[in-house]
């Protein structure tokens, strides 16, 4: 998941993610290789813009690579499926760990799957408590993703 998260993130500060159509649940998104105008993955959402279905593509933009998407009654990822081309098939569950400041202002979140992959994802505030900036961690590697926030 959080490679999903991540690239989408990159994705959309890029300008290289479009709008592609609208489903019955929500909005879709598709992202296309700019120089080859193929297709690498599409995005489901639902009516609150949480991503429900991933769709990954192959060089001949065939289907490769199927996840959806279950949340926890805060909005957090229960569960991912991923099923490949080939078949196989496998769900990977999650736990979300909120830490809070004394104010009550979100500090850190932790995300765990079951199969040992943890994210951490720190928020900073100003001096009146407006969030100007995050980082997202990857445990145990040394990818970073920073996110500075304008006013």
């Amino acid at each position: 998941m959080r490679h999903i998260t991540i690239f989408l993130i990159v994705a959309l500060g890029l300008g290289s993610c479009s709008l592609f159509g609208k489903s019955d649940e929500g909005p879709v998104y598709m992202v296309v290789d700019k120089g080859t105008n193929t297709a690498i993955s599409t995005y489901y959402t639902d009516g609150s813009e949480r991503i429900t279905r991933t769709e990954s593509y192959d060089g001949n933009e065939f289907v490769s690579r199927v996840r959806d998407f279950e949340y926890d009654d805060s909005g957090y990822v229960r569960a991912m499926t991923e099923r490949s081309a080939g078949g196989a098939e496998r769900t990977v569950m999650y736990t979300t760990t909120v830490v809070r400041g004394e104010s009550g202002r979100i500090e850190k979140i932790v995300q765990r799957s079951d199969d040992g992959e943890e994210l951490e994802t720190f928020f900073g505030y100003d001096e009146v408590g407006t969030l100007r900036g995050s980082v997202v961690r990857s445990v145990g590697t040394d990818s970073v993703v920073m996110k500075d926030y304008d006013e």
